[in-house]
């Protein structure tokens, strides 16, 4: 027996009510920690792409692809403005690129076991040879950037 899987979804992540206040907490040493009001909901991709089979001999393969694409997550930044406080707020500055191949391989045979029946009431046990073999390969890369610039006069 053999089935693909195909699938793809597109996940909304709204931000925050912290990260949206806009009012300002001022922490010392020199720190103003404030929300952004203006930030986009973060939208992520996701896509998996599968193989299975499944024979009648014992073989069992499963592979899977899987991705996941970010442009805009939510991100705290902190930057200097000129007169040396320290602004922490956030943006969406974050960027995510992920791909994960997993494998799965199984082969079952049956094997009787050592022992023999010693009288014609006893039975013979039946044990499994199993063979498993799982691989996972997964590259991941967070390009996040945190810009420190942002020309912005705190008041």
């Amino acid at each position: 027996m053999q089935t693909f899987k195909l699938s793809y979804t597109q996940r909304l992540s709204r931000p925050g009510i912290w990260q949206l206040n806009p009012f300002k907490t001022v922490r010392p040493p020199m720190q103003l920690v404030y929300g952004n009001p203006n930030l986009e909901s973060e939208i992520s991709h996701t896509f998996s792409l599968g193989y299975t089979l499944f024979t009648a001999k014992g073989l069992n393969l499963a592979t899977e692809l899987n991705g996941r694409i970010q442009n805009n997550g939510i991100e705290q930044t902190i930057f200097m403005d000129e007169d040396g406080v320290a602004n922490v707020t956030y943006d969406n500055i974050g960027k995510a690129r992920e791909c994960n191949l997993n494998v799965f391989f199984r082969e079952i045979s049956f094997l009787p076991s050592a022992s023999t029946p010693t009288s014609p009431g006893d039975m013979e046990i039946i044990a499994p040879n199993r063979q498993d073999i799982q691989t996972k390969v997964g590259i991941t890369t967070d390009t996040s950037a945190h810009v420190g610039t942002h020309g912005k006069t705190v008041q």
